[in-house]
């Protein structure tokens, strides 16, 4: 019988198949509920880099959106202390938001042309290409009253080794806010983007939960977004738009240089965009009484929780 040791709650057992892909297993431990990928191995930085080429084309000159797990945190009528440091920050849209409520923001990040788009676009002056462990060596006395770490822990090949250096980097008392996708949607918005070496770890709020009270954390916020007439759109629409998006992207990095031709750019992206949202609404409006009735679960969890 096949014995292996769950990656997260580190116990050893024979645990359930949920299915392969490629190389690739996934599994489903009877503990701590999470299912993790065997083998469990992160493909490192230049591979995920190749993945955002398109990406940073894009965020280099069109509306970058508050995504709903960061919105979840910018609204709070609380505030979690006054330095913060997020982890995977990307172009900087989330950290811009942040500083301005008021916030000292750092950012670190795998990949450099994001972190050259959050310093040009954003202004940003404290963001980073490292790793939390990188960036602990780099700056051994640095504290942070809150720490966020959004989509990000399913691509960890050792999630306990990096919470325990996002420990490292929080003063006493001090607050994570974090989200990753949920295993439970009610539909898959995500295809191969869900699978390794992509994505290490899949989680419900179950097996999220275990794991943060375990490190220490108790929990003071756990949401699981509601699955929308938006979502429905999205996994419609998903291909139509990468297809667009990816037509867009090539004029982009061809004409980088030139900033006249951004405006130009910008509104056929915009109008695609615009259109393919009335029409695919518009088509999905009677399902919205069905999805008030039956009350799916959407595609992401969010967890705010403080150091005990």
């Amino acid at each position: 019988m096949l014995q292996l040791q769950c990656p997260v709650c580190l116990k050893s057992t024979e645990p359930g198949m949920v299915e392969s892909h490629g190389e690739y297993t996934l599994y489903n431990c009877p503990f701590c509920n999470v299912v993790y990928t065997h083998p469990m191995k992160n493909p490192g930085a230049e591979w995920y880099e190749k993945g955002y080429v398109e990406d940073n084309a894009m965020n280099e000159f069109l509306p970058l959106p508050i995504n709903w797990w960061h919105r979840q945190f910018l609204i709070s009528n609380e505030t979690y202390g006054k330095e913060l440091l997020d982890i995977g920050c990307g172009a900087g849209r989330f950290l811009h938001e942040a500083k301005n409520l008021g916030y000292k923001v750092s950012g670190i990040d795998f990949n450099s042309e994001s972190i050259r788009i959050a310093k040009n676009r954003f202004g940003l002056a404290d963001v980073e290409r490292l790793s939390v462990e990188s960036y602990a060596t780099r700056h051994p006395d640095k504290k942070f009253d809150v720490i966020t770490f959004f989509e990000v822990l399913e691509h960890m090949d050792d999630p306990n080794k990096f919470i325990t250096q996002v420990k490292s980097r929080l003063r006493p008392g001090g607050f994570i806010a974090l989200s990753v996708p949920n295993r439970r949607r009610f539909l898959d918005s995500l295809g191969e983007g869900d699978y390794p070496p992509h994505h290490l770890t899949r989680w419900n709020t179950k097996a999220l939960g275990n794991f943060i009270e375990r490190h220490g954390f108790e929990i003071k916020k756990m949401t699981v977004k509601e699955f929308t007439i938006d979502d429905l759109s999205l996994v419609m629409t998903h291909k139509l738009i990468a297809r667009a998006k990816k037509k867009l992207t090539k004029d982009v990095t061809s004409r980088i240089s030139n900033n006249e031709k951004t405006p130009f750019i910008y509104r056929n992206y915009q109008m695609i965009k615009t259109l393919k949202d009335y029409a695919m609404k518009g088509a999905l409006l009677p399902f919205i009484p069905v999805l008030k009735i039956i009350k799916p679960q959407g595609w992401t969890i969010y967890c705010l929780a403080r150091l005990r």
